[in-house]
């Protein structure tokens, strides 16, 4: 396994179901998240990411899916550790809307209309000081960088696509499908 130098921190992480300051409840409790793999994970994980990247599109078998969703919460509390490090309030939103989930609008929910697909991949505070989520949506032909952040009110975490939104993803008009496929997907965002 390859050493990471890792300086050991007391982070006194919010719990899951917490409601933490920005108003949102916790839904990714990162005290069940450990920071490094065992060795076996760590061989797992390797393996995973050398046959299928990450941002690779396929219909994931329950374990591939296991071995991404465990890497991606590490991922995840990395970005958290290091927004810590910045502002509190900001790193508490990675544990409310988590990068790795799948994300949709509430007003399109509600009006039953089509729902946007959409990545989150980082966090910004608003000119009027709300939070919001730097965020990627699946569009025709090209993906569109929501300019100025969509607000983390209006963010809805699902589990998986819809299998309408799965047609769409997969109609061949979508770039980077495995972005918004992939739990991992939401890494192709950060660079």
């Amino acid at each position: 396994m390859s050493q990471i130098n890792t300086v050991k921190q007391n982070i006194t992480y919010p719990k899951l179901g917490d409601v933490v300051k920005n108003g949102f409840k916790v839904i990714l409790d990162l005290n069940d998240v450990p920071d490094e793999p065992t060795e076996n994970e760590y061989q797992e994980e390797l393996a995973e990411t050398n046959e299928r990247p990450i941002g690779y599109n396929c219909n994931y078998t329950s374990a591939q899916l296991a071995i991404r969703l465990r890497l991606a919460k590490r991922f995840t509390k990395i970005i958290y550790k290091h927004a810590l490090t910045h502002d509190k309030d900001i790193a508490d939103c990675y544990v409310t809307h988590p990068p790795y989930m799948f994300y949709t609008e509430q007003k399109t929910i509600d009006e039953n209309s089509p729902t946007p697909i959409r990545r989150l991949y980082g966090i910004c505070v608003g000119s009027s000081g709300d939070f919001r989520a730097h965020a990627v949506s699946a569009m025709s032909m090209f993906n569109n960088a929501v300019i100025g952040g969509v607000p983390l009110k209006d963010m809805v975490s699902i589990d998986k696509w819809s299998e309408t939104q799965m047609e769409y993803l997969n109609s061949g008009l979508i770039r980077y499908v495995g972005a918004f496929t992939d739990p991992l997907g939401f890494y192709e965002f950060l660079s």
